[in-house]
């Protein structure tokens, strides 16, 4: 698994349906998952695309899709789609994307959207972002 500027393709806003928590925090590197969607997602994901996730203001996961298929659970009706991915990389606590070079500005598309957003929508310098998240990444102790 490779951190490159040039696969990251999505931004999706996560959110804890149970307090201000973050979530999927308990994923290490390289673990696979099921990112979880409140709609069926339009876009064409193909494996090894990568996603930013943003909760609560800060920058918290690059993960990589595995799987680009769409898996519906009924059990879940808030998020009742799933993705399964995996983790590339991750800041523990989060960055605070004020804390970066990366601006809201950059962001404004995402508000409280939980779906994903191509990354050359959240700006016009998309490879200027794609290198300044992966920068983020790397200067927060994950190793490419």
């Amino acid at each position: 698994m490779i951190l490159n500027a040039n696969k990251i393709k999505y931004i999706k806003n996560v959110s804890s349906t149970s307090g201000n928590r973050l979530v999927y925090m308990n994923y290490v590197t390289g673990t696979p998952f099921d990112l979880e969607f409140s709609k069926q997602q339009r876009q064409q994901v193909g494996i090894g695309d990568q996603i930013v996730l943003e909760q609560q203001g800060k920058l918290t996961h690059i993960v990589e899709v595995a799987n680009p298929t769409m898996n519906y659970n009924a059990n879940n009706p808030a998020h009742p789609y799933t993705m399964q991915v995996k983790t590339i990389a991750i800041i523990p606590n989060g960055l605070q994307k004020s804390d970066s070079s990366i601006s809201d500005a950059d962001f404004t598309c995402l508000g409280g959207n939980t779906n994903l957003i191509p990354i050359d929508a959240v700006s016009k310098t998309v490879q200027d972002i794609e290198k300044k998240i992966v920068k983020m990444f790397k200067n927060n102790g994950n190793s490419i």
